[in-house]
């Protein structure tokens, strides 16, 4: 049961965002920032359960009386159910977090909310079935379900963990050229004698763009990477680290791109 613990501490990409107000008093909105709290509150409560859990698990061990096994169930059922809040809150706060991202196809980020909401959906399920658990056999059968599970949701976690992440990228990247565009209009003010700063910039602009190309072909790669994951896979999480050096290597491009773009505009206003 406790290496189920482990797979909850995958990164979550963390975003502030300003709370929205009416009349003076703020809005009430589920989103990214209150599902991540959600999540962590709920990952506190399950931490807490599952050493009350080990606990009467070694008192049983010890002392093998009917008040002993009476609490290991008790424990066992809680800890069981809050695991299952635990990881449904978690893909919960991926799922806003994934809504809240730009950059990303309709037909990837639909395909991603469907495996969530399924995912989650068996989740919920699942937590409503524990009650019923009648001895330490069923609740060993019981826990055996999640723990086949856990697979499936780990891939789903690290898709929308890098779908989320290269979108964001996306988006750089879309407004960059956008940049781009922009500021090659204004080359158009540039007179004669001004011809060769102009040139100079052209290939500024030029060498901004193939780095836009760079990091586009870098987050292609991310998420074919990713998207390749099986959950029967024994290299998940190597897979998924090296999407995020993809990732990371694409926002480098953009970085660099975007500090050519930088020097454009200093001398463009030198002009004005």
């Amino acid at each position: 049961m406790k290496k189920i613990l482990l797979g909850l501490f995958i990164s979550i990409l963390f975003f502030s965002f300003s709370a929205s107000k009416t009349l003076g008093e703020e809005v009430s909105v589920f989103n990214f920032e209150k599902a991540y709290e959600d999540y962590l509150y709920n990952l506190n409560l399950y931490r807490d359960s599952y050493h009350e859990f080990a606990t009467a698990k070694e008192q049983y061990a010890s002392y093998k009386t009917l008040t002993s096994k009476t609490l290991l169930l008790e424990q066992t059922i809680n800890m069981l159910q809050k695991r299952d809040e635990a990881l449904k809150t978690y893909l919960t706060a991926l799922r806003l977090n994934l809504a809240e991202t730009t950059g990303i196809l309709n037909y990837e980020q639909n395909l991603l909310y469907l495996e969530l909401d399924n995912q989650i959906a068996w989740l919920n399920n699942h937590k409503e079935t524990v009650p019923s658990v009648a001895s330490l056999e069923d609740a060993l059968s019981n826990a055996k379900l999640v723990e086949n599970k856990y697979p499936e949701i780990e891939v789903l976690a690290y898709k929308t963990l890098t779908l989320s992440a290269a979108g964001q990228r996306i988006e750089i990247l879309n407004q960059t050229l956008s940049q781009i565009d922009a500021l090659r209009e204004r080359l158009k003010d540039f007179e004669e004698d001004e011809k060769f700063k102009a040139e100079t910039l052209s290939r500024w602009f030029l060498e901004a763009e193939n780095k836009t190309t760079l990091a586009e072909e870098k987050l292609n790669q991310a998420k074919a990477l990713t998207n390749s994951l099986k959950s029967n896979s024994r290299d998940k999480k190597d897979k998924f680290l090296e999407s995020s050096k993809l990732i990371k290597e694409a926002h480098q491009y953009l970085k660099e791109a975007n500090s050519y773009l930088l020097e454009a505009i200093i001398e463009i206003k030198k002009k004005n």
